[in-house]
């Protein structure tokens, strides 16, 4: 699913209008349109909703963004836009990573949750010394 399906299919459930979700999730109507479309109007090529985008929809159908970000299917491209700085983009590796985690029940989750974590915090296989925080 992409990103306008969840949000089509949720204001389809709740019955409720584009409009409406526009007043709820603060995205402009016209955004939500092409969103449900997937489709760049002038540019005619798939959208690629920010992670901002994903927080504000996350918020209006009150579900937690990393449950919203396991709903979207490997295709859904997404722009990573922690900050104005440093875009980041989801590698297909990244998808790849989020589909086999998908497919996981809540305690291999919880198992890669802790290893991911044991081996952030050993500090041996970071981008830099201070992605750890420090």
């Amino acid at each position: 699913m992409t990103l306008g399906d969840i949000i089509k299919d949720y204001r389809l459930n709740h019955g409720i209008s584009q409009s409406d979700f526009s007043k709820l999730s603060g995205i402009t109507k016209g955004y939500i349109s092409m969103l449900e479309n997937n489709k760049n109007p002038k540019s005619g090529k798939p959208i690629a909703p920010t992670y901002k985008m994903f927080q504000k929809v996350a918020y209006a159908i009150g579900i937690p963004i990393n449950e919203l970000f396991l709903q979207v299917d490997s295709t859904q491209p997404i722009h990573m836009d922690f900050c104005d700085e440093n875009p980041y983009e989801i590698t297909p590796d990244d998808s790849d990573f989020f589909s086999l985690y998908q497919q996981l029940d809540d305690t291999g989750k919880e198992l890669v949750k802790s290893y991911t974590k044991g081996l952030v915090d050993s500090g041996n296989y970071l981008l830099s010394p201070t992605a750890s925080g420090e």
